[in-house]
């Protein structure tokens, strides 16, 4: 479950576990996406669930010499929750972090995209003999990245005032997070229903790109 601790020679070094999941995805370049208006991300640092109570091992290596030490991890004491319904609490805090990680890819892919596409409407233009097919099809494209990025961040689609009605897919996973995160209880019907729907609109952006 933890990071490996890299190459910082020798000496003494020192590793802390938060008891946290390591999340599914690269948080290094949160701040560049949110500055191109990416707004459905975290903007606190994003954590991973706790770990389940139970007995864990930290292993140290050193060349080829290895040592491990059993760690218990315990239930805060003062949370009234079975181990079944902390399970499925957990779980379902995991099955949001793989969700928060396929929107960043679809909103890092359609960007992409985008930025592709804008790169050959600049060439087009540049030679005056190529069809209009091909302006036709970049056009298209591009429309439809936006689209896709609309769904996902927010941005104006071609829904115009029905897509500001609508919560963006990313904000939507993002909210489910913190809100089952925060109670420590089996997630309610609703908090379910959000979920189920929220994978459901994901997996229709993730065909459509």
């Amino acid at each position: 479950l933890l990071p490996l601790q890299g190459d910082k020679g020798a000496g003494i070094q020192r590793l802390v576990w938060d008891l946290r999941h390591p999340l599914p995805f690269d948080t290094s370049e949160d701040e560049s996406s949110l500055s191109r208006g990416q707004g459905g991300f975290m903007r606190s640092a994003p954590r991973g669930p706790f770990v389940l109570p139970g007995n864990y091992q930290a292993r140290l290596s050193v060349g080829e010499a290895k040592n491990v030490q059993s760690v218990k991890v315990m239930g805060d004491p003062l949370i009234d929750i079975s181990l079944e319904d902390r399970r499925l609490w957990h779980d379902t805090l995991l099955t949001l972090t793989q969700m928060e990680a396929t929107v960043r890819a679809v909103v890092s892919t359609a960007g992409e995209v985008k930025d592709r596409m804008t790169d050959v409407q600049d060439s087009l233009e540049r030679h005056p003999e190529a069809p209009e097919s091909l302006h036709r099809d970049v056009r298209t494209l591009t429309a439809e990245a936006d689209e896709i990025l609309g769904q996902m961040s927010g941005r104006e689609t071609r829904g115009g005032a029905e897509q500001r009605r609508q919560i963006p897919i990313a904000r939507q996973v993002t909210r489910l997070y913190s809100s089952v995160e925060a109670a420590t209880a089996v997630p309610t019907a609703d908090q379910r229903r959000l979920i189920l729907e929220s994978r459901e609109k994901l997996n229709e952006q993730v065909a459509k790109l």
